[in-house]
């Protein structure tokens, strides 16, 4: 993990690849100074410029400041920003499933009604924190909820909305199609 990390990899104990995308790859960590578990989100410089680096590059800063911005209880947190010459690194909150995941493990939501109220308020709850702040998240999907303790009865779950790489502006927002 050296290579995503560079001189950050003394900061984490217990590193290892969770997924991988074209843009980035996600790992868990613990942090050794904040004892907390976390995820890290690692995007290749080089990934980027092989695409369009300004726009890519504007995107990463937009998804760095709206989820520090929208921060709430029905948020995936944002922690900090790392760079090494290699990566642009963010550390979020640690969210043990997605709903994608838990689907593929669990079932379906249907034979569940207080964990699919759960999922729905939570979502509801972040999405009117947004447009309260004034931004429109554009990727609301199951890869995007996340459940923090997943072995907690379903009404009682920590459900949290992710992923602010495609959000814009309300008044920023043009006619340009996402999702």
């Amino acid at each position: 993990m050296s290579e995503y990390l560079g001189n950050y990899i003394n900061d984490y104990k217990n590193v290892f690849k969770l997924e991988e995308t074209g843009l980035c790859k996600i790992v868990m960590g613990e942090n050794k100074n904040l004892k907390r578990l976390c995820i890290l989100k690692i995007i290749n410089k080089s990934h980027l410029k092989q695409l369009d680096y300004d726009l890519m590059k504007k995107q990463l800063e937009r998804e760095e400041e709206y989820t520090k911005l929208c921060n709430s209880k029905n948020t995936v947190n944002f922690y900090r920003k790392l760079e090494t010459e290699e990566n642009i690194i963010f550390e979020l909150e640690y969210c043990k499933t997605n709903l994608k995941e838990y689907f593929y493990e669990n079932g379906n939501l249907e034979m569940r009604p207080a964990l699919f109220k759960n999922v729905v308020q939570s979502v509801v709850k972040a999405i009117e924190n947004y447009h309260k702040k004034g931004i429109i998240h554009r990727d609301i999907k199951p890869n995007n909820i996340f459940i923090l303790d997943e072995d907690a009865e379903d009404e009682d779950k920590i459900i949290k909305l992710g992923d602010f790489g495609c959000s814009v502006l309300i008044k920023e927002n043009n006619s340009e199609k996402m999702g």
